[in-house]
Order: structure tokens, then sequence, then C-alpha cells
């Protein structure tokens, strides 16, 4: 979002233009991050939302998500603007990165999840493998710890796909957002979905996850 509602529409004209479409399926702000961006989204009749549900309304955009690298407790708020349909959101296995030990339970975004669960909104978990413990090269200290039932990179997308086995609330995610830095890090993601797929890939994490509650 920006300050200046034009220039904001400006940007979305180009993205129209750069990517030679007519409609986008999903529209996301991205970087929602602090409060000093509330008001620029929201505040009076002239604000980046009320720009955005002109396009919907004119069916050039229909689902409003967005992207956030902020604190647990704005994007909390956010969220529980029921606006939105879907948030790309930090959550992993040893934290929720920028967010990671806040909020008023302390537990980072796991909370935000939760009330994305609940309001019927699609989660997608941006970064698995940099922000969420760099497993694409991790420490000799992690792998001893997650093998020799899986590897860390294994582990923390399988700790995602089974989030309703760790989470208080059996809260759940719809998307594993990954980056490769080579080629061979796609075999690294057949892999867990093939275990996925024959079924042993929960109790693989299950026992890493004991191993590493108890380091």
């Amino acid at each position: 979002p920006r300050p200046d509602t034009k220039e904001f529409r400006d940007m979305v004209e180009e993205c129209f233009e750069r990517m030679q479409v007519d409609y986008f399926d999903m529209f996301a702000f991205h970087g929602l991050n602090g409060e000093w961006q509330w008001d620029w989204m929201f505040a009076g009749e002239d604000n980046c939302w009320n720009v955005i549900q002109e396009y919907k309304a004119a069916g050039k955009i229909r689902q409003i998500g967005f992207s956030t690298h902020g604190p647990s407790d704005f994007i909390y708020k956010l969220i529980a603007t029921e606006k939105f349909d879907y948030v790309n959101i930090h959550h992993h296995f040893c934290g929720s990165y920028t967010a990671s030990g806040d909020g008023v339970d302390k537990l980072g975004n796991a909370r935000c999840v939760r009330l994305a669960n609940k309001l019927d909104m699609g989660v997608s978990i941006i970064s698995v493998l940099d922000k969420g413990g760099k497993i694409y090269e991790p420490s000799r200290k992690l792998r001893s710890l997650t093998l020799p039932d899986i590897e860390p990179f294994s582990y923390g997308m399988g700790w995602l796909w089974n989030l309703p086995e760790f989470d208080a609330e059996k809260a759940s995610v719809h998307t594993v957002q990954v980056g490769f830095a080579r080629p061979v890090d796609l075999d690294q993601c057949v892999i867990p979905a093939y275990l996925q797929g024959k079924g042993e890939l929960l109790s693989r994490v299950k026992a890493a996850e004991s191993r590493l509650r108890q380091a």
C-alpha cells in the first residue's frame, strides 16, 4: 500500500500492463508490516482498500489477501477485520520469523493462523526453507536431531503439512511456499510428498519433533 492512492492505483495499473491480463484471480497487498500502514489501508474514503474494491467490483480482482513480515498483534488485527480472503504468513516449526515469541500468548503467529482458520481464510506459509530455520543448509546439530528419520528440509515441510497434529487448536495451512537455490532442492520436496502419500511422513516427523523438544 501507499499513503498516496493515486500512486497506488498507478502501481496496480502497471501490474496489469506487465502481466498482460484482464484480471487477477489473487491480489495481495505486499508487506503489511506495521501500524503506520493502517490508515493507508482503511482511513477515510480515499484509501487503498477502497481502490482495490473498485477493481473487484469491476471483475478485475477476485480474491484479496496480504503478505506480512510484521509483529503478530498487527497481523491478528488485520485478519480480524474479516476483509481478506487469504494471508501469506510466517509460521514454522522454529518460530514465526519477525513475529517469533511475540503476541499475547508469546506463540508468534500461531494464533493468527488459528483465527484465519476460524474465518475460513486461505493460509499460505512463506519462506519455509529460509526463514523457517534455513533448513536448505541446516546446522550439524539440527541434522543430527532429525536424522535418521528425516532430513531437516523434509521435516520443516512435513511439520506444516501435518500442523493439526502439533497445534493445540488443530490449526492447518493450505499452501506451503518454497524457493530453490539449486535443482537438487526440488528432489527434497518430492521426498516428503512421497512419504506423505505412503502414510509414512507423520511418524517420521513426530520422531524428529520429540528429539528436538528434548534437545
